[in-house]
């Protein structure tokens, strides 16, 4: 992983109609994969499936950048599509010379790292709209794996654990950020 700020991308072509059988989930994380495939079998629509796992894979997998990111979600829907852009978008107050110093050059890093770099998160009011438009189960149903996850906390992968320590001197350069994911310091 090149990049600490990675903007997220979510594609999924869904079908917002009744779980089959051979209903098939596939993600990064087994927990994610797990946790919409319960939604499934819970009556949960494709789209409430899609949300969970998402929301699931922000807690598990958070170097795939997922509620800072944006994305797009693509739906066949009684044979009608439907398009969701929710990539994210630059602040209102960026300019055209936000990025330049007083003589017109780049600032180096400033898209990058700290305040200036971040854009205005898509991913969470678009997995709300795609459940609003196309879920069957209530919002906190949903949700739940997620934020049982994020509570209770979980066993940290081989991958996320190694992406973590790649990004150690990035991530204590904030002190707010190391609190977050360098707890004592690791």
């Amino acid at each position: 992983m090149r990049s600490f700020a990675v903007a997220l991308c979510l594609l999924w072509t869904i079908q917002a109609r009744a779980a089959a059988p051979d209903a098939a989930v596939a993600s990064a994380d087994p927990r994610a994969t797990e946790a919409a495939l319960r939604i499934l079998a819970e009556g949960g629509s494709a789209a409430d499936a899609a949300v969970t796992a998402a929301l699931v894979l922000a807690v598990v997998h958070p170097q795939a950048g997922n509620l800072g990111g944006g994305g797009f979600a693509l739906v066949l829907d009684g044979g009608e599509p439907f398009a969701l852009d929710f990539r994210e978008v630059a602040p209102s107050a960026a300019r055209r010379d936000t990025y330049l110093d007083e003589a017109g050059a780049p600032i180096p890093g400033a898209s990058l790292v700290g305040p200036l770099a971040a854009g205005v998160p898509g991913t969470p009011g678009g997995l709300h709209e795609l459940h609003r438009r196309f879920g069957r189960l209530p919002w906190a149903r949903v949700v739940r794996p997620a934020a049982s996850l994020a509570e209770r906390g979980f066993a940290v992968n081989r991958r996320l654990a190694g992406d973590l320590e790649s990004r150690a001197e990035a991530l204590g350069r904030f002190p707010e950020t190391a609190a977050a994911w360098m707890p004592g310091g690791r």
